[in-house]
C-alpha cells in the first residue's frame, strides 16, 4: 500500500488514538466563569460609583480585572482549536509512506529516505489497533501511532489486513 496522509486523516488518527483529547464541556464552564466573574466585578464597580450598598469607589485594579476577564473569553474559546490544528499540521509531513503487509510482519518505508530508516513490526500483540473513520490506527509500544487509511487498500485487502493486525498471538 502506498499513501500520503491528509491533515484530516492525521487529525482523525490523533482523535481515535486519544493523543488529542476533545475538551467538550470544560471549555463552556471556563467561558461561563470568566463571564460571570467579569460581570460580578462590573456590577460591584457600578454600584460603587453610584455610592450604593456601602461599596467603595472602584480602583483601577478593579477595571483591570474586568478587562482581563472579558479579554480572556476569546482566548479561551479559540486557543484549543488553534493548538489542535497546529499539532496536526506539524504532524502532517506530506511524505509518501509505503506499507508492505506480509504474513508475519508489516514493513514501513518513507519515500525519499534511506532504506536503513525503514522499520518492521511483527504481529506479536505489542501494539493496539483501532479501526474507525476509514482508518486503521496502530498505537505502538513506544507511543507512536501509525495510521493506515482504508482508501489505499483494495476491497479484498481490507479484511485481510484487519485480520492480520487484529489477531493476537497465542
Amino acid at each position: 500500500a502506498v499513501f500520503v496522509l491528509s491533515e484530516e486523516e492525521v487529525g482523525n488518527a490523533f482523535a481515535v488514538s486519544g493523543k488529542i483529547k476533545e475538551r467538550k464541556y470544560i471549555i463552556y464552564i471556563e467561558l461561563a466563569l470568566l463571564f460571570l466573574f467579569g460581570t460580578a466585578i462590573l456590577v460591584m464597580n457600578i454600584l460603587g460609583l453610584m455610592g450604593k450598598a456601602g461599596l467603595q469607589k472602584p480602583t483601577t485594579t478593579n477595571w483591570f480585572y474586568i478587562a482581563l476577564c472579558y479579554g480572556m473569553i476569546p482566548v479561551v474559546a479559540i486557543m484549543p482549536k488553534r493548538t489542535k490544528k497546529k499539532i496536526i499540521r506539524n504532524a502532517t509531513s506530506g511524505n509518501q509512506l509505503e506499507l508492505g503487509i506480509y504474513e508475519n510482519l508489516f514493513e514501513v518505508h518513507i519515500a525519499g529516505r534511506d532504506p536503513a530508516d525503514d522499520w518492521q513490526q511483527s504481529y506479536d500483540g505489542s501494539f493496539g489497533v483501532i479501526c474507525e473513520k476509514g482508518l486503521m490506527v496502530l498505537t505502538l509500544a513506544n507511543g507512536q501511532i501509525l495510521a493506515i487509511p482504508e482508501r489505499c487498500l483494495t476491497e479484498e485487502q481490507i479484511p485481510v489486513v484487519k485480520e492480520r493486525l487484529l489477531t493476537k498471538p497465542e
